[in-house]
């Protein structure tokens, strides 16, 4: 086991960090998700009905408006606007593909989530969800309150701006918030699968900590995929709550200062974590985020084998006097960054 899987399984701050991580994504996977749906789908079939024209659209392009000589997407922009509670905040038409309306019940959400959607696709997320329940008036009898929305909304930020590290105050905190709209939620919400994960709250709680104590624990007594696993799929979620944050801002100035933030911070966590570098590298390069550079990694051409050869040792460049020759540069297709290759002598 490394050093630094050692300290991260002792370290109580990182842990409470991991389990805040799996209650937001068993409140948005099993809660949020299918509650959200359920009136999404009754609302979708509503505008349908207010459609005269029933025709889907070839034209209108996206990320824009819809001209108003489109008779089909005027109308269904309308009847959308008329739900939104607060119009005037603007609609983010970079979200949207406005022809896929009334094939896409998610199309329709984006209208009333922030910047940083893309038209077309939709992976749900806790903070979309949360603004398209907040700002849609078809939730607006559920009883669950903008006040509650926007405490969750602030945990969400709060674990994402923590540096993947919560105190057990905060991480009390940040639970109890979760749990009552859980709370609330089991009393206006009729999916069934949700009313069978709302059935017992607290339950339901401690089981999804307990998967990161569980995995803890094994990896104390030596198998530790399950901890790795677990961990790799959370700090992915963590990357994609970075990137929609990141579309999310218009000013070019707020967001270089947000984008360096979060490169000094992850750059730390994964300096000192090097067995999640490149895992961290890898996705950070997708969302465009760069870590300070590190030294490339450099390795003799004639040692790989041509198949299997990237899974042999590396040699650094401070070996490099063993090996006094030229250098190519190939791409590390697992990691997307570059290698230096030692040619070989004998190659040269």
């Amino acid at each position: 086991m490394s050093d630094s899987l050692t300290r991260r399984l002792n370290d109580e701050k990182y842990k409470n960090w991991m389990k805040t991580g799996q209650v937001l994504k068993i409140l948005l996977d099993d809660i949020l998700v299918p509650f959200a749906k359920k009136r999404l789908i009754e609302f979708h079939e509503c505008l349908k009905q207010k459609d005269p024209y029933k025709k889907i659209c070839q034209s209108c392009p996206e990320k824009k408006e819809p001209p108003t000589s489109c008779k089909t997407c005027t109308t269904w922009k309308n009847n959308i606007l008329k739900e939104h509670s607060n119009p005037q905040r603007g609609v983010k038409w970079t979200n949207i593909d406005p022809k896929i309306w009334p094939k896409s019940i998610w199309e329709v959400a984006k209208t009333y989530m922030p910047k940083g959607q893309q038209p077309g696709v939709y992976s749900p997320d806790t903070s979309s969800v949360l603004n398209f329940i907040l700002l849609c008036k078809i939730f607006k009898d559920k009883r669950i309150g903008d006040k509650m929305i926007k405490n969750v909304l602030q945990v969400r930020n709060a674990v994402m701006h923590s540096g993947m590290n919560i105190s057990d105050e905060h991480f009390k905190a940040h639970v109890n918030t979760i749990k009552q709209m859980m709370n609330i939620l089991r009393t206006c919400i009729d999916d069934t699968d949700a009313i069978a994960a709302l059935k017992d709250v607290d339950g339901l709680l401690k089981v999804n900590i307990k998967i990161i104590d569980d995995a803890v624990k094994q990896s104390v007594s030596g198998n530790s995929t399950q901890f790795k696993q677990k961990e790799e799929n959370l700090i992915s979620q963590h990357f994609m709550a970075i990137d929609e944050e990141l579309r999310s801002i218009d000013d070019a100035a707020t967001y270089e200062r947000m984008k360096k933030d979060f490169q000094k911070s992850l750059s730390v966590f994964f300096k000192a974590n090097p067995d999640l570098e490149d895992f961290g590298r890898f996705k950070g390069a997708r969302i465009g985020l760069q870590f300070e550079e590190r030294q490339p990694i450099v390795r003799r051409r004639d040692d790989l084998d041509p198949w299997w050869g990237w899974n042999l040792p590396y040699v650094r460049p401070n070996d490099r006097e063993m090996y006094p020759v030229a250098i190519d540069l190939e791409l590390d297709y697992e990691y997307q960054q570059p290698i230096y290759v030692e040619l070989g002598s004998h190659l040269l």
